[in-house]
């Protein structure tokens, strides 16, 4: 039942609410806290995400590369 009311609808969700808007800021998002423990890891710019042209929308976005392990950790907020 579920299954079917997925394959009915013609449309995706509309998100009301922003995850990410374009930042001012060239390199590295000031607000954005990044770290990991190695062998993890997480690409950052002075421990927080940078910052791409290359996006899906117009403006930028930021970037969220990583390897995961389970000896390891990685968090960005």
């Amino acid at each position: 039942m579920v299954t079917r009311a997925f394959c009915e609808s013609p449309s995706e969700y509309r998100y009301d609410y922003i995850f990410f808007d374009n930042s001012p800021m060239k390199d590295d998002y000031f607000y954005a806290k990044a770290d990991y423990t190695s062998p993890s890891w997480l690409k950052n710019a002075r421990r927080r995400l940078p910052v791409v042209d290359r996006a899906f929308s117009p403006g930028n976005a930021l970037e969220l590369t990583y390897v995961s392990s389970d000896e390891g950790d990685w968090y960005s907020e």
